[in-house]
């Protein structure tokens, strides 16, 4: 857990906010005033990974932008499975904490299931909805169809689920995310951006799993695909299914991932949303947030307000 007056030399300035929610301090960040834009990171990110884009959209917005349980400056509490569902749960406890409204939706990575809970389990708050490099889906046969596809032409999935068979898994993983390795990560994931990497960013995305124990959310994840549980989405019925179809929705997709292939994200994406319109960036990777920003936060910007 990072220390909530960490800054990272300035390059992450923002006031640290938190919620009690299910037994674990929860942190935030809560920039400007307005209409709200939920931003939710994924693997193995926290909300560093909007700082370049919530000064973009804070003039306009309130940009919230919260660390999921294990990450982050949010805390790791040890008796939790860190499944989809307690991340769901988690979200959905935050939301109504801050008795939020008409929310903007955006997700990334693994924000896209997390996300998807919202939807499901609070519909009436959310007004649109942005995914970005995510799958935020209904959990149709062919959406799976789709998934498998992809994570069966991931390099990263290919190596994590190397890694599992091995058995080496977990002992592996827990280490994957110190200073020493995060190259790699990026390296296997897609980041384009190169100038980015300095010894701030370096120390801002190792920080949070210096600590074994700190560990567990970030491990958590990818092996939730690769043992075989498929703890990725909850399906939803018709009727949630025309509601969240109802809502404005787009997608901006870095082209450069090299997590999922981008035309299955973008496939799936098409799947459940058939009138949600594909921005494409092809200079981007799957860490898009750090790549392209000023476009990330005009399209959003226009979105809205032409929604």
């Amino acid at each position: 857990m990072i220390k909530a007056d960490e800054t990272f030399n300035g390059t992450f300035p923002f006031k640290a906010n938190y919620e009690q929610i299910s037994g674990f301090k929860m942190h935030y960040v809560d920039e400007g005033s307005g209409e709200v834009v939920l931003c939710l990171h994924g693997q193995p990110t926290w909300s560093y990974l909007y700082r370049l884009i919530i000064p973009l959209l804070s003039d306009k917005y309130r940009v919230i932008a919260p660390d999921n349980m294990g990450f982050g400056k949010s805390e790791t509490p040890q008796d939790k499975k860190y499944r989809l569902q307690e991340h769901i749960d988690n979200l959905i406890e935050f939301v109504d904490h801050l008795d939020l409204k008409d929310i903007t939706l955006v997700v990334h990575d693994w924000g896209g299931p997390i996300g998807s809970g919202l939807l499901k389990g609070r519909p009436d708050i959310v007004k649109r909805i942005v995914v970005m490099n995510s799958l935020l889906p209904f959990g149709s046969e062919r959406e799976n169809e789709l998934l498998a596809e992809g994570i069966g032409a991931s390099p990263w999935f290919e190596m994590m689920g190397g890694l599992y068979e091995k058995g080496v898994y977990d002992l592996v993983v827990k280490n994957f995310f110190q200073y020493s390795t995060l190259s790699l990560i990026a390296d296997h994931l897609g980041f384009e951006k190169i100038s980015n990497i300095t010894e701030d960013w370096m120390r801002a995305y190792s920080e949070p799993f210096n600590v074994e124990e700190e560990t567990l959310a970030a491990v958590a994840f990818p092996k939730s695909i690769v043992d075989g549980s498929n703890d990725l989405w909850l399906p939803f019925d018709e009727d949630e299914i025309r509601v969240a179809r109802a809502k404005p929705t787009i997608m901006i997709e870095g082209l450069k991932d090299k997590g999922l292939p981008p035309e299955l994200y973008m496939a799936i994406f098409r799947e459940a949303f058939p009138d949600g319109e594909i921005y494409e960036l092809p200079n981007a990777g799957h860490f898009l947030q750090e790549d392209e920003p000023q476009a990330i936060a005009s399209l959003i910007t226009q979105f809205i307000r032409m929604s």
